[in-house]
This record gives C-alpha cells, sequence and structure tokens, in this order.
C-alpha cells in the first residue's frame, strides 16, 4: 500500500492500514523522539507517548494535508511540534536538536509491542469515550496551515498597561524600602565599640569606658557617677558579689551521693528459633497486554500468548472473557512454570473487550474487528 492509501486507511481507521503505517514508521519515530526526549529528563514513556498522540492527531488532521505523498514528513512534523511542546510545558531546554533526533538510527530501535496495541486500540476506538479523548489530543496539538503541516506555536508576551507598571513600579519601592529597614536594623543589633564597667573604690563607684576591638573609631567619653556618701550601702547587683566572697564563709559543698544497690541478676530467658513466614504467592504475567483478532465474514480467528506465574507459585487462577473462548480457561502453575492460551472470536461488528485473568487483576485487551471480503 502506497502513502496515499496509508492515509486513507489512518484517516479512517482501518486496522490493517493502521498496522502497516505502524511498521513502516513507528520504528523511526519513536528513534527520534527519544533522541530529543531523553528519558533522565522527561521520563522513560515520554517519547511512546509523543508516537501515541501523533497518530491520534492523525487519525483527525491527516484528511487536510495537501498532498498525502508527503505522510511520512508530515508524521515527523507532528511528532516534532509534540516534542517541542512538551519541553515548552516542562520548562526543560532540549539537548538534542530536532534535526540531529530526526536523523536518528532506528535500526536498533523495537517498536514495543505494548505501544503498537496501545495506538490501534485508541486510534480504532469508535466509543464517544474514544473519540472525545482524540479530538482533546487534536486540539491540544494547536493550529495547522493550509499545506496541512503543523504550525509553530507562537511565542506570547504581556503588555503591561498604565495601571500595572505603576503597581509595579510602587511594589519596587515597598521592597527596597524593607530592604533599607533591614540594613538598619542590623547596624543598630551590632554591639557597641565600648562597655561601662562599674568599678568600686572606697565608699564610690565609677563609671570606665574600656576600649572596643582594634580598629573601631575612639568611644565618646562617659560620664562619672554621682560619690556616695561613705557608709551608705551601694544597692545594686554588687550585694551579690559580695555575699559570695564575704570571709568566714565556706563555699556550700554539694551532698555526697548516697551509693545505690546494684540490681539483682535477672534470670536469663529462653532462646526460641524463629518461625519461617511462609512463601508468599507468585503473580501471573502475560506475553501481551493487548490482542486484535480480524474476523473475515464471521469467521473464527485465534490468538495465542503465554502466561507465566512469576515469584512464587499461582493456585486455582481463571480467565475470563463475555465476548471470547480462552482455552485453558483455569488451572494452577508452579513457581516460574508457564502455559500458552488460545483466544478465539467471531464477530460481524467490531467491538472491543477484556480478558480478565485472576488472582490478581490482571486485565487484557481484546479488540474482534469485523472484516466482509466478498467472494466470487
Amino acid at each position: 500500500m502506497d502513502d496515499r492509501g496509508l492515509a486513507a486507511a489512518i484517516v479512517s481507521g482501518e486496522p490493517d492500514g493502521l498496522a502497516e503505517a505502524l511498521d513502516r514508521f513507528g520504528a523511526s519515530l519513536l528513534a527520534s523522539c527519544r533522541a530529543a526526549l531523553p528519558a533522565d529528563a522527561f521520563g522513560a514513556d515520554a517519547a511512546g507517548e509523543v508516537v501515541l498522540d501523533t497518530f491520534l492527531i492523525a487519525r483527525l488532521r491527516l484528511g487536510a494535508l495537501a498532498d498525502p505523498g508527503e505522510l511520512e514528513a508530515w508524521l515527523h512534523a507532528v511528532a516534532r511540534s509534540e516534542c517541542l511542546r512538551r519541553a515548552r510545558d516542562a520548562g526543560v531546554l532540549l539537548l538534542t536538536t530536532i534535526a540531529t533526533a530526526e536523523a536518528a538510527d532506528s535500526t536498533f530501535v523495537s517498536f514495543p509491542q505494548r505501544l503498537r496495541g496501545q495506538i490501534m486500540m485508541s486510534c480504532t476506538d469508535d466509543t464517544p469515550t474514544g473519540r472525545a479523548s482524540r479530538a482533546a489530543v487534536a486540539h491540544r496539538a494547536g493550529p495547522f496551515g493550509r499545506d496541512g503541516f503543523p504550525n509553530p506555536a507562537p511565542v506570547r508576551r504581556r503588555r503591561l498597561t498604565p495601571g500595572a507598571a505603576t503597581i509595579t513600579a510602587i511594589g519596587a519601592a515597598v521592597v527596597a524600602a524593607a530592604v533599607a529597614v533591614a540594613v538598619l536594623g542590623l547596624h543598630r543589633a551590632v554591639p557597641p565599640r565600648t562597655a561601662a564597667a562599674g568599678v568600686r573604690t572606697g565608699g564610690a563607684t565609677t563609671t570606665a569606658a574600656i576600649p572596643g576591638p582594634p580598629g573601631d573609631a575612639p568611644a565618646a567619653p562617659v560620664p562619672r557617677a554621682s560619690r556616695q556618701t561613705p557608709g551608705t550601702p551601694n544597692p545594686g547587683a554588687g550585694a551579690t558579689l559580695q555575699a559570695a566572697t564575704s570571709p568566714g564563709q565556706p563555699p556550700a559543698s554539694a551532698p555526697a551521693a548516697t551509693p545505690s544497690a546494684p540490681p539483682p541478676p535477672s534470670s536469663p530467658k529462653p532462646s526460641r528459633s524463629p518461625v519461617p513466614p511462609p512463601a508468599p504467592p507468585g503473580t501471573l504475567v502475560a506475553s501481551t497486554q493487548f490482542i486484535l483478532l480480524v474476523s473475515v465474514n464471521g469467521k473464527p480467528a485465534s490468538f495465542t500468548f503465554t502466561l507465566t506465574a512469576k515469584g512464587g507459585p499461582v493456585t486455582g487462577y481463571t480467565l475470563y472473557s463475555p465476548s471470547a473462548t480462552v482455552q485453558p480457561a483455569d488451572g494452577s502453575l508452579p513457581a516460574g512454570g508457564s502455559v500458552l492460551v488460545t483466544v478465539t472470536g467471531r464477530a460481524k461488528r467490531s467491538f472491543t473487550t477484556r480478558i480478565q485473568v485472576s488472582p490478581g487483576g490482571l486485565t487484557i485487551e481484546l479488540r474482534v474487528v469485523a472484516k466482509t471480503v466478498k467472494t466470487t
């Protein structure tokens, strides 16, 4: 199928054409998105999410492409626009240019089966929820040009009105005043250059100035205190000093501590051997999370996948689907054991359902597409 046929199949949501488009362009798109959005800055799933959004946008916007023969260039342009949007929204500078990212080698990039299933299911889902999800992603992508290619998002700049400019100037003045008050308070909190000390000589108390640290300016003279009459007691903190150093009073000694009796020896407790915890049950892991069956003219179609017990044994598991046949539908698996499960479905109209796996709540998406082929 050529590019024009693939473009028409993507727009109509035809599964075969969409699957062929993923086989042809999926690996190169994923390689360029991984090069543009490194996992350490944007997360391990960022590149795959951009590829999914690219095909969701293609379902609604690809029909406006002027030249459907430029399908590959259009898909890369949409992916490039989505990478730039993610970097702008996250405030992260792209370390790799888009041109270098598009030149990334996709030879060693394998397209994940899980991502393939998500794209197939999201692009072929014609329920109201699926259509609304595609419309939201396409609206977020922004405007497209007349040729159908996405336009670069414009940079929006705010223009301050005279009132807003006045408010901004007043705010700056308030901040400057607050800084000045803080600096003035810090300056006043600095210790004085001189300290006054009371010296008792005879019956009078004088105040002497003690010079501050070297390099400070000389302190102003401190006025001498008034002389008191001899014999008059000097009020203040000197009384406490005299009481503490008066002769004839020995310093108070702390009472001697009474030795306490040693505690009686405790009898040793008998040791108990630890009881090992029971082995935890295992969990069921499926080799795929999405199954696509194509029922031609109402005939049954089958798909086989592997179910494995990880981390321990799983006893009494069950598999159930309301619209498909699952064999075997129940059983038990030892730790590390596996079993092949076959899913068979037929349909005259396409539908989407799920396969429930218990225990563990594992869910596998199942899409059955009805296709009619005229026979001659």
